[in-house]
Formats: structure tokens, C-alpha cells, sequence
């Protein structure tokens, strides 16, 4: 790398850091990382989600070995209920949601300037022959 491309480099990661401090200042960022971390740090929360992943892997074994009976299928969507009644799941999501779709909106006006899909190109590292 040379020098320019170094000082360049440089100068994107400074301007990133100021990107991601803006991003931080936007109230649905700020709603979402406040959400996300009381969502992680609620016990009983954390329980259901675990109760949800629980009965759909047990569902996706029975459904793969044809052994899926309808209990199986009621208990995950009563365990999905139970999730998505739970208050902080609600907020966590609605935040989540608000949060991804502001972040979208930010990648369509990155995509636009560069005239790529940024984000698409940048979650995606692809072999020689993609």
C-alpha cells in the first residue's frame, strides 16, 4: 500500500468514526441500543426466547424425520405467543425495526453516491469466481 493509499485509508476510518458517532445520535439508533440491551439483560425474556428456539428445533427434527405431530406445532406457537406478548420483546422489535429500516434508508444514500450496493457489497466477502 502506498503512502497516499495509506493516508487515505486513514481518512475514511476518521470520517467512519464520525459517521458512526452521527449514527449514534439518531434517536431510533439510541432506542434501539437501549432496547437491545435491556431485551439481553431481562431474565424472563431471555427465558422465552430460549423456550421459542427450544420447541422450533423440536418442531424442525420432527418435521425432518415425519415424525411432527400437532402438540409439537401448537407448543411452538404458544411459546411464540408468550414471546411476542412479553413487553420488552414487543419494544425490542418495534426497535429493531425502526433501527433497520433508518439503516436502509442510510445505505440506499451511500449506494446512490457510489453507485453500488454498499451495504450488499459490503456484508459479502465472495471467492474469485462470484
Amino acid at each position: 500500500m502506498s503512502l497516499l493509499e495509506s493516508n487515505g485509508r486513514s481518512a475514511v476510518l476518521g470520517r467512519t468514526r464520525e459517521f458512526v458517532t452521527a449514527l449514534k445520535a439518531i434517536p431510533s439508533i439510541q432506542r434501539f441500543v437501549a432496547a437491545q440491551h435491556r431485551f439481553q439483560a431481562d431474565p424472563e425474556v431471555q427465558r422465552l426466547l430460549a423456550d421459542v428456539q427450544h420447541k422450533a428445533e423440536t418442531f424442525q427434527r420432527g418435521q425432518q424425520s415425519g415424525t411432527l405431530r400437532e402438540e409439537q406445532i401448537q407448543q411452538v406457537r404458544d411459546a411464540q405467543a408468550r414471546f411476542y406478548d412479553h413487553p420488552l420483546a414487543q419494544e425490542f422489535l418495534q426497535a429493531r425495526d425502526a433501527a433497520a429500516t433508518f439503516l436502509q434508508e442510510t445505505n440506499g444514500v451511500i449506494s446512490e453516491i457510489l453507485g453500488v450496493d454498499f451495504g450488499g457489497r459490503a456484508g459479502r466477502v465472495r471467492g474469485c469466481c462470484e
